[in-house]
């Protein structure tokens, strides 16, 4: 019996512009339905995934920042973060890479 659906969103399950398939509420009802859960993978922010997922996002999980985040139903259940200190020594390294931009992404915000 199939309990987890987890899809990767960019490539895969998203179309070019970033939108869900027109049939996926009918597969997201049909798999709640059948007690499976779907979670949404992806490396993109926890915003720029639940922008995709606002219809559904109370309902399924999310796992977000290439793994650094998880949600379920909304609620947040893990962060990986790293230590200010950290963060500062991987930007000064980031800053001597030519042409390189620098993302880092936080709770509730992205800095670049």
């Amino acid at each position: 019996m199939i309990r987890l659906v987890v899809s990767d969103l960019d490539g895969c399950l998203l179309d070019g512009q970033g939108r869900v398939p027109a049939d996926f509420t009918q597969t997201f009802e049909d798999m709640q339905r059948h007690g499976m859960c779907f979670a949404a993978a992806s490396g993109r922010s926890v915003q720029g995934v639940s922008a995709a997922f606002a219809p559904w996002e109370r309902r399924m999980a999310m796992i977000t920042d290439n793994g650094a985040c998880g949600f379920w139903k909304g609620e947040r259940l893990w962060t990986d973060a790293l230590e200010k200190t950290e963060w500062a020594r991987v930007v000064e390294k980031a800053r001597q890479i030519p042409g390189l931009i620098c993302v880092g992404c936080g709770r509730n915000d992205i800095w670049i």
